[in-house]
């Protein structure tokens, strides 16, 4: 097939063409006009994250503004007290409100007065662990225990 005789078949069926054009054209803009809206992301239950026999209590960390951009909503931490270890592999949840994030540490229920008032010192800082990370080891509570049982004795 020569180029002449490709322009006469064009000249042709010319009119089927642009009417074909036009209607794909305004299949793509309405396609694109009346799309579905985008859905709102499922706002998750703080309290529906938490297993049972667990309590979240606050969490301050000294360092909490350099976490914040690197934890995007749980992670796991070791928390250190100066240079001291205190807990290792402690769960915390971000909770944002605002533009300032906020944490809430995952602990047993029977920890729950025991921690509550060391985790809200300002004193201590995280470090992030993988999230494959062992159960938390609560080493302020065992150098406790152990104190305590040497006074018992």
């Amino acid at each position: 097939m020569s180029i002449e005789s490709l322009i006469v078949q064009f000249e042709k069926h010319k009119n089927i063409l642009q009417t074909a054009a036009a209607f794909l054209a305004a299949a793509f803009v309405g396609m694109w006009i009346f799309q579905p809206a985008p859905e709102a992301p499922k706002q998750i239950k703080l309290t529906s994250m938490i297993p049972k026999g667990f309590v979240l209590v606050p969490l301050t960390l000294k360092n909490s503004n350099q976490l914040a951009p690197l934890i995007e909503d749980r992670a796991v931490i070791d928390i250190y007290r100066g240079d001291q270890i205190q807990i290792r592999y402690l769960r915390i949840l971000k909770v944002n409100k605002g533009e300032q994030s906020h944490w809430a540490a995952l602990i047993p229920e029977n920890f729950k007065t025991n921690l509550r008032e060391p985790l809200s010192r300002s004193e201590m800082s995280g470090v992030i662990r993988p999230d494959e990370s062992p159960p938390t080891e609560f080493l302020t509570l065992k150098k406790a225990r152990s104190l305590l049982l040497l006074l018992n004795n």
